[in-house]
């Protein structure tokens, strides 16, 4: 096990220079299918009301941008907006600070031609590289539909990625299926994350999977692809799993709430720096706000956007 990730991280030197906080923005909390069985949301009584406006989004995106913060992804329940929507979040997404990955379900291929440079690339949520399991836990999500939004996606100019979540009762042996997947369909991106297990689900008794379990998964992955794109998530219970988890090939840290990563920056800060010297890889997210630069920031926005930083920045 050491050695594994001891080749990953020679790797990571090699290839990835830098390394980056990603925040996933949520749009909605409902989803129409909820029969993804690890998922919070299909524990929720909610109606399509349960969604964000723009000007909600927009403030957490300009917080981000003044952290120095990427966005993951856009990412949503089923059955709330339209593409049509979905598009005009994006283009102010990207006009505000930077182009966006999309993670809003599946879409055809017609439905992709409506976005156009205010994506970055299109994320399919394939959850698991276990297909047997894949069928039990996301009955609405087929795999080959995902799989063929990916190709879709590709053919359209996109870049392409994949999430996956640890923890869930995949057979490590199996994790070949992910390479494939990953080749077969150059895929750009992987987002793994561990379980957090969800009240009310049948994954609520299920432990996290551990440190090592994780490190080895992603480690595998980075040696099996040099240069592509890892982000790891775990929760705000799991700190001390960031270094280990740069060390064995990713490129950033996600999954955080942003009042908790900020509450606890001491700890995130002692992680990722200490790190990223031992790498030499560069690390320029903050945890702290920039007020003058934020302030310049919304000098063209309207007073509802800078309300609602201020209602932000309250909270956290």
């Amino acid at each position: 096990m050491l050695d594994l990730i001891e080749k990953a991280d020679r790797i990571t030197r090699k290839y990835h220079k830098k390394i980056t906080i990603e925040r996933a923005v949520f749009l909605s909390w409902y989803c129409e299918k909820r029969d993804c069985k690890f998922c919070y949301m299909s524990t929720l009584n909610t109606s399509k009301k349960a969604k964000r406006t723009l000007d909600s989004v927009l403030a957490e995106v300009l917080i981000c941008k003044n952290l120095n913060w990427n966005i993951e992804f856009l990412s949503g329940g089923y059955g709330v907006y339209s593409l049509k929507e979905i598009k005009e979040i994006a283009e102010k997404i990207s006009e505000a600070y930077q182009k966006v990955w999309l993670n809003t379900g599946i879409m055809s291929k017609k439905e992709m031609e409506v976005f156009g440079d205010e994506i970055k690339g299109v994320t399919g949520s394939l959850e698991t590289f276990d297909f047997d399991l894949h069928r039990v836990i996301c009955p609405s999500k087929p795999f080959s539909k995902v799989l063929e939004m990916l190709e879709d996606a590709k053919d359209l100019g996109f870049k392409t990625a994949i999430t996956i979540i640890l923890g869930l009762g995949e057979k490590k042996e199996k994790l070949d299926n992910l390479f494939s997947i990953i080749r077969d369909y150059k895929i750009d991106r992987v987002t793994f994350y561990a379980l957090n297990p969800q009240k009310n689900t049948i994954y609520e008794k299920f432990p996290s999977p551990s440190s090592l379990y994780y490190s080895e998964i992603v480690a595998r992955t980075r040696i099996e692809f040099p240069k592509l794109e890892i982000i790891t998530g775990i929760w705000i219970d799991k700190i001390s799993m960031i270094g280990l988890l740069l060390l064995s090939g990713s490129d950033g840290i996600t999954k955080f709430p942003m009042k908790s990563l900020l509450e606890n920056y001491a700890n995130f800060k002692e992680e990722i720096e200490y790190t990223a010297e031992l790498q030499g890889r560069s690390f320029e997210a903050r945890f702290r706000i920039d007020k003058e630069k934020l302030e310049e920031d919304l000098k063209k926005y309207e007073k509802n956007i800078k309300e609602k930083v201020k209602q932000y920045l309250g909270v956290i």
